[in-house]
């Protein structure tokens, strides 16, 4: 269970914007892209290890 916030949390993105957002896993020290347009269904591996989104 979380901590009631998006850190940790999520399962499922969507980049709906015009530029590649990075899913940062700060844990691992995992980063990974998400470009725009496209959206990420998290596999049991990665689920809910996303800790900050930056912009790239």
């Amino acid at each position: 269970m979380g901590d009631g916030t998006a850190a940790d949390n999520v399962s499922s993105w969507v980049n709906n914007t015009h530029s590649m957002a990075v899913l940062i896993d700060a844990n691992e020290g995992k980063a990974r892209p998400l470009y725009a347009g496209q959206s990420l269904e998290e596999p049991p591996s990665d689920n809910d290890t996303v800790d900050l989104v930056d912009w790239a």
